[in-house]
């Protein structure tokens, strides 16, 4: 506590001045967390000094709180990339990041637990953002920015989050997820340089090589880069409580129908009770929503189950320690990203358009336009037929925008057979043997398993 408080004193986050007439002052708390390493273990103990944000009147102590941070396929991207050219890959800490960006509005504090009182009705007009502000991440951000931007770096416009820099045929890339930085590029020196920029401009903690990022674990070798969750799906488990139950082969039971309890009393088909704690199974869910970054496989099972957050049943549990049980099988399974080949399935042209614009701004060359993999000859010609039909009037938008993309060479549609349809096991549930033939092909790897 003692030295949080020094933190924001030396920050000049505050002056302890007397209230206002007519101004009402926000409370504050002291939050404890521990922050854990890559493997589990204890990093550091950490109080934190937080504004009761929620207190905060909107048009009077804020105006806007919105922040980016960087979408999860831009790091996919990033990663990718410094695998294929075999860049370095590092990490920075920015020490008290909310308490970096200028406050612009009039805002008062009360004096927080231990702090030496100079009277009744002294409080602290905050001068910087403080945690817990609704506008303290948002100040942050813009800081970061505006010190990159006088720096040279370019602000990307597909991610705002990602900033890129190029001198000659080097470049530098950084990656921004609130005060997390990733950093990475063809040349040490340029790399350095940034470290020396932000070293000036913020306090910050050299990380080394990039290990841990967002629950993310990054296993780096010769062949290129494995993205695993093996410690939060092995935390998921035993949270769960079923560190001891039987795996099971598939995610999701084959030809099951789960069903809504409006979809129950409407059709007068009550098999099934309500959950008393509906919020055991949102936390779980909520859980297993942010596993789908690393396990492609489990995607459509937890799709189908978000559907019924607000009302679940009995059923709709059993189906998600289903899930958990299935995860139990290979915890340490991860998305391979090769350094001698990298391959980008894409699903939309929409998304296919964001990605080849990411791509330019990283002067990523493509040979050739993308190929979108489809099971259905019916699709495939509604999509290359350029005459209007009443049937498919309610698609025509849709079909319009995908065939100008195929006619300007941005996308290649091919026929691919339904049992090779990679993206059936994002979309439906699967027989074992369908479902682990699929898996084979999302080129998977678990560095914690034994060779076979």
């Amino acid at each position: 506590m003692k030295e949080e408080i020094c933190a924001l004193e030396s920050n000049n986050t505050w002056s302890v001045v007397s209230l206002p007439p007519g101004k009402v002052a926000i409370g504050c708390k002291w939050v404890y967390k521990v922050k854990y390493k890559a493997d589990g273990s204890v990093e550091r103990f950490k109080a934190c000094l937080m504004a009761k944000g929620y207190t905060q009147k909107e048009g009077i102590d804020y105006v806007d709180t919105f922040s980016p941070v960087a979408k999860l396929v831009t790091i996919r991207v990033i990663l990718a990339l410094a695998s294929v050219h075999n860049w370095p890959l590092y990490q920075f800490d920015v020490h008290n990041a909310f308490l970096q960006g200028d406050l612009f509005e009039e805002v008062y504090m009360t004096l927080p637990q231990g702090f030496c009182s100079q009277g009744e009705s002294m409080v602290c007009r905050l001068q910087k953002s403080l945690y817990g502000l609704k506008q303290a991440s948002r100040q942050w951000n813009l800081k970061l920015t505006e010190a990159l931007l006088v720096s040279g770096y370019h602000q990307s416009r597909y991610d705002y989050s990602l900033f890129t820099k190029f001198q000659g045929d080097k470049m530098m890339v950084l990656l921004i997820y609130v005060d997390d930085l990733l950093i990475t590029g063809s040349d040490e020196g340029l790399i350095q340089d940034l470290k020396n920029t932000l070293n000036k401009n913020f306090k910050m903690k050299d990380l080394g090589e990039l290990k841990y990022f967002l629950g993310l674990e990054i296993l780096r070798s010769k062949e290129g880069i494995i993205l695993n969750q093996r410690k939060y799906a092995l935390e998921l488990i035993e949270k769960s409580g079923l560190g001891g139950a039987k795996p099971s082969m598939t995610p999701l039971e084959q030809n099951r129908k789960y069903t809504s309890v409006e979809y129950d009393e409407q059709f007068e088909k009550i098999e099934d009770e309500l959950l008393q704690d509906k919020s055991i199974f949102q936390r779980l869910i909520g859980r297993l929503i942010y596993l789908t970054h690393t396990r492609l496989d489990i995607t459509f099972a937890v799709h189908t189950l978000s559907q019924f957050m607000q009302r679940p049943k009995k059923s709709h549990l059993e189906a998600a320690f289903r899930v958990v049980r299935y995860i139990k099988k290979n915890p340490g399974q991860g998305i391979f990203l090769s350094a001698t080949k990298y391959r980008s399935m894409v699903v939309t042209a929409s998304e296919i358009v964001w990605l080849q614009g990411l791509f330019a701004e990283l002067k990523i060359t493509i040979e050739g336009p993308a190929k979108m993999l489809c099971d259905s000859k019916a699709a495939l010609q509604i999509v290359a037929n350029p005459v209007f039909h009443e049937r498919t009037k309610h698609i025509e938008i849709d079909c319009h925008f995908i065939r100008e993309k195929i006619q300007n060479g941005s996308i290649q549609t091919e026929y691919v057979r339904s049992e090779d349809q990679i993206a059936d096991i994002m979309t439906k549930a699967l027989g074992i043997q369908q479902h682990e033939h699929l898996v084979s092909k999302l080129g998977f790897k678990d560095v914690f398993q034994p060779p076979t």
